[in-house]
C-alpha cells in the first residue's frame, strides 16, 4: 500500500473519533469521576494563575502572552535604550 493512502485513511479515522471523543468520554465517566477531573483542572488553572501573578509582581508591569509552547511574559512597554558609555581617553 502507498504511504500517502494509509496516512489519509488513518487521518480520516482519527478525525471521526476525535469529533465524538470528549462527549463519549464524559458520558462513560461517573459523576464522581467528572467532578474529580474538574477539580484537577481547576487546581492546574489556579497554579498557572499564581505563577503568572508572582512573575508579574516580581518583574513590575508585564503582560502575559500566550505562545505555542505555553505562556511567556513580555514587558508592557519596551525597555529604554541604554545610554552610551563614555569613551576612555586612551582610545580617543
Amino acid at each position: 500500500m502507498d504511504k500517502k493512502l494509509v496516512s489519509e485513511i488513518m487521518r480520516e479515522m482519527g478525525r471521526k473519533g476525535g469529533k465524538k471523543g470528549g462527549k463519549a468520554r464524559m458520558k462513560a465517566m461517573s459523576s464522581e469521576a467528572r467532578t474529580a477531573l474538574a477539580k484537577k483542572a481547576a487546581a492546574a488553572s489556579a497554579t498557572v494563575r499564581t505563577k503568572k501573578a508572582a512573575a508579574k509582581k516580581k518583574m513590575g508591569t508585564f503582560v502575559a502572552v500566550r505562545r505555542r509552547g505555553g505562556p511567556s511574559i513580555r514587558p508592557s512597554k519596551p525597555f529604554p535604550k541604554p545610554k552610551p558609555r563614555p569613551v576612555p581617553e586612551e582610545l580617543e
